[in-house]
């Protein structure tokens, strides 16, 4: 789907994809009505690609690993979103998802600036990379509860003191720990 495909679609309410693997920017950008996205097979979403979609509530990217910036930025329903392969997040990706209560990043390596600033329903991020997850400064959970220190942020039991020690992951010292039950 090319940059700019489905801009402002206002009427568009579920899109289905079943062989794409490429969201372009812009491409959904500002589709208010928005609620339902099947793209089972798409590995990159460009930057503001779904800018705005105020009605998704719910997305699955079992095969992406690059979400550009600004890529969810303003979707206030978004409560659930899947992203078991997912190794890049840039800026802003998910700024002010306000519904979005938790996240697992499985194989994440890179979380941008302010990737969840403003979601303010975020308590639990869960990050499964075999290192540290580099983290672009400490602004990426602001007005979440994880900057609250009333969230949690779980990582591999091997790496608990590597992130506390991080420049950046230190921040959130006393939050960090390991995955439930380990």
């Amino acid at each position: 789907v090319g940059n700019n495909a489905f801009y402002a679609c206002s009427s568009l309410t579920q899109i289905s994809l079943p062989v794409c693997s490429y969201i372009g920017d812009d491409a959904f950008d500002q589709c208010f009505s928005l609620s339902q996205v099947s793209i089972p097979k798409c590995e990159y979403i460009g930057y503001a690609a779904f800018y705005a979609c105020s009605s998704l509530t719910q997305i699955s990217l079992p095969v992406c690993s690059y979400i550009s910036s600004q890529a969810f930025m303003g979707c206030y329903s978004l409560s659930q979103i899947s992203l078991p392969m997912c190794s890049y997040i840039g800026g802003d990706a998910f700024y002010v998802c306000s519904s979005l209560t938790q996240i697992s990043l499985p194989k994440c390596s890179y979380i941008g600036s302010h990737t969840f600033e403003g979601c303010k329903s975020l308590s639990i991020i869960t990050i499964g990379y075999s290192g540290i997850c580099s983290l672009d400064g400490i602004g990426a959970f602001d007005g979440t509860k994880i900057t609250s220190s009333t969230g949690s942020i779980y990582v591999p039991a091997s790496l608990v003191d590597k992130y506390k020690s991080d420049s950046y992951w230190s921040y959130f010292s006393a939050i960090i720990q390991s995955y439930p039950g380990l």
